[in-house]
């Protein structure tokens, strides 16, 4: 969330191509972490006979991530607390490239299921602190144009790294799937390394902030 960040450094009116690379580097792990959330959806028969389960609980590998997401993102926003959303980010992609890894390597459902609960807490994090951070590294000017383009590997995922995904799989199976994904979010954990400048919150977010909204009149 941008409101909790910290004033960025004075900006130029024209952000860098670093500064781009940077919100960039933002987008792809956006692009790999909705691709590895709906990988297992195409490929769901191949998974449950190879771990074998049936196709009924292989969907957990789908539900799981999502109702863990959605307790993740306001605990983790709380939890953060003042820490720098740069440790935080490159964090957050350090957790997908384990999800994706430990998925591929599963030697049963459980341990598939564990990969999956931590890619839940990739996703509940990334929806957090993903957007506030793309648009704290340009100026005002360009906050929208950053906004979108950390969005667009949402619609990206969608429509090109789900398919793609499980067209792999379908031709090598679906570890290598997950490895594919996997090398992908290593990608985007070095390019953050390497890209994200320092991102400190203006303040911690206390529990009782997250009920803001709940007082006022237009979210009534």
């Amino acid at each position: 969330d941008d409101a909790v960040l910290a004033p960025p450094p004075a900006h130029t009116e024209t952000p860098s191509r670093s500064t781009w690379l940077a919100v960039g580097s933002i987008a792809v792990g956006t692009f790999a972490m909705v691709t590895t959330e709906f990988l297992p959806i195409g490929l769901l028969t191949d998974i449950a006979a190879g771990l074998g389960v049936s196709d009924g609980t292989a969907g957990l590998m789908v539900t799981m991530p999502g109702v863990l997401a959605a307790f993740a993102g306001p605990a983790l926003i709380v939890a953060s607390g003042r820490l720098d959303r740069r440790t935080v980010m490159v964090a957050l992609s350090a957790l997908l490239v384990a999800s994706n890894f430990l998925a591929a390597l599963a030697p049963n459902f459980a341990t598939m299921l564990v990969a999956r609960l931590l890619l839940g807490l990739c996703i509940g994090g990334f929806w957090t602190f993903a957007p506030g951070a793309g648009t704290q590294l340009v100026p005002d000017a360009s906050k929208a144009r950053a906004m979108s383009i950390v969005l667009a590997g949402i619609s990206g995922a969608t429509v090109f790294g789900v398919p793609i995904t499980a067209f792999l799989g379908n031709l090598a199976g679906w570890r290598a799937a997950f490895g594919a994904t996997g090398v992908l979010a290593t990608v985007v954990l070095l390019m953050q390394i390497w890209l994200l400048p320092s991102m400190p919150p203006a303040r911690a977010i206390r529990p009782r902030d997250l009920l803001t909204p709940l007082t006022r009149r237009m979210a009534q």
